[in-house]
């Protein structure tokens, strides 16, 4: 175990250099964009000479490399910076936001494995029939939907038609845990959509192959039922595969969270990137961006540590 711990650590050292690469690369897109946050800041009438002292004390009128570079000491030492329309402290505010999100996120993945898994499973099981393919209809559909499409769809008939859930806005699940679900549902169904569809295809592909096996028929000849090989030995051959979907649906979901979160009015930290690249606050895109590649490098950190961990001679081949 000591040896998959230090080829955690040598892993995250070796992608570290992604993530700054990350934020140098929305940085230099951020300040193609059109327009001065300095104006914002000022206000409409004010002065040249406003602008330009706003100007000097955000530090915008230094070269595009020293602002980066300065962005970049401060993160070295424990510091995101500043919001440039807020004046809050981008950590602050990732941390207020973060959670929010990440409730979302989890149980859109929740969802998409719950409902993906056993249509996966149920196509495998049934190959060439129409419950097959009836289930890859629905994957590729699920694949093929846009999820802001689907999010006004969901809104439209659960909130507006049926008036079952809310439909924009969001409740702290320390405060409310109750209400802070019901107003994660549509979102996360929404966000789950794509995850679902990606799950039941995989797991439909990999399963066929295993349930396909020799040992499988020396199980069946043996009398062992069929619901008893597919859970004991055909789900546990797919175990790497299932733990590779699951960073997967996370890294997509997470991605998601910025169109999903402006669609349903969600103050989390998808709708503060986009507010803030809106008003070009570089520091708080540039946390933001930052924040949201580590939470991907480490996931899929996590994952390959648990594939090495339950498997550690990274076998490739099935067997009971």
């Amino acid at each position: 175990m000591g040896g998959a711990w230090r080829e955690f650590g040598q892993r995250a050292a070796a992608m570290l250099p992604a993530a700054l690469l990350a934020t140098l690369l929305v940085f230099a897109l951020l300040h193609l964009v059109p327009g001065d946050p300095a104006v914002t800041l000022a206000g409409e009438n004010a002065s040249a000479a406003r602008i330009s002292e706003i100007r000097h004390l955000t530090g915008l009128d230094r070269p595009l490399a020293v602002q980066y570079l300065v962005w970049l000491n401060g993160v070295l030492h424990g510091d995101l910076s500043r919001s440039l329309l807020s004046g809050m402290p981008v950590a602050q505010a990732i941390a207020e936001k973060l959670p929010l999100s990440l409730f979302i996120v989890v149980l859109a993945m929740a969802f998409a494995l719950v409902l993906g898994v056993p249509l996966g499973i149920l196509a495998a099981t049934h190959p060439g029939s129409i419950i097959d393919g009836v289930v890859s209809g629905l994957a590729a559909l699920g694949v093929a939907l846009p999820n802001f499409w689907l999010a006004m769809i969901l809104v439209a008939l659960f909130a507006i038609d049926l008036h079952w859930l809310p439909a924009t806005g969001a409740v702290s699940l320390r405060d409310n845990p109750t209400q802070a679900l019901r107003h994660a549902i549509l979102p996360a169904m929404a966000l789950a959509a794509g995850g679902m569809a990606e799950v039941a295809r995989q797991v439909r592909g990999a399963l066929t192959v295993v349930l396909r096996a020799p040992f499988v028929r020396t199980l069946h000849a043996k009398g062992l039922p069929g619901a008893a090989i597919v859970w004991r030995h055909g789900m546990r051959n797919i175990a790497a595969l299932l733990l590779t979907l699951l960073a997967l649906l996370f890294n997509r979901t997470l991605g998601a969270t910025v169109v999903i979160e402006t669609v349903f009015a969600i103050p989390g930290i998808g709708s503060t990137m986009v507010e803030a690249a809106v008003g070009k606050d570089f520091p708080m895109v540039q946390g933001v961006v930052l924040v949201m590649a580590l939470l991907v490098i480490v996931s899929n950190l996590l994952v390959d540590l648990v594939i090495s961990w339950i498997d550690p001679r990274g076998r490739r081949s099935v067997g009971p």
